[in-house]
C-alpha cells in the first residue's frame, strides 16, 4: 500500500511544515508515501472559485481511478492520533 498525501498549496507556517515532515518520516516506516504539493500561485487568478477549480484540476490529475481518496479538512471529524491510527489499519487490514 502507498500513501500520497496531496496538498492545495505550500504553507509559509513552518510549525506545519515540521509536522508534516515529522509525519511522513513516521509513516515510511509502515508505507511507501509521498508529498505532492499542488500549487497554481504562479499564475494569479480572478477569484477563489477560478483558484478552486484549478486545483481542483491538478489534484484530480494526481488520482486514480481506484484510488481510495481521504479528505482531510479543519471542518471534518477530528480524531486523535491513535484514533487515526485505527482507522488506517482497518483499511490495510
Amino acid at each position: 500500500m502507498k500513501i500520497d498525501f496531496i496538498f492545495a498549496g505550500k504553507t509559509t507556517e513552518k510549525w506545519i511544515e515540521e509536522g508534516c515532515t515529522n509525519y511522513l518520516t513516521r509513516i515510511k516506516r509502515y508505507f511507501k508515501s509521498d508529498i505532492n504539493i499542488i500549487c497554481t500561485a504562479s499564475a494569479p487568478v480572478s477569484s477563489p472559485d477560478i483558484q478552486k477549480k484549478k486545483e481542483s484540476q491538478l489534484i484530480l490529475q494526481k488520482i486514480g481511478d481506484k484510488d481510495l481518496v481521504i479528505l482531510l479538512d479543519a471542518q471534518g471529524k477530528q480524531f486523535t492520533s491513535e484514533e487515526f491510527a485505527v482507522q488506517i489499519s482497518k483499511l490495510v487490514n
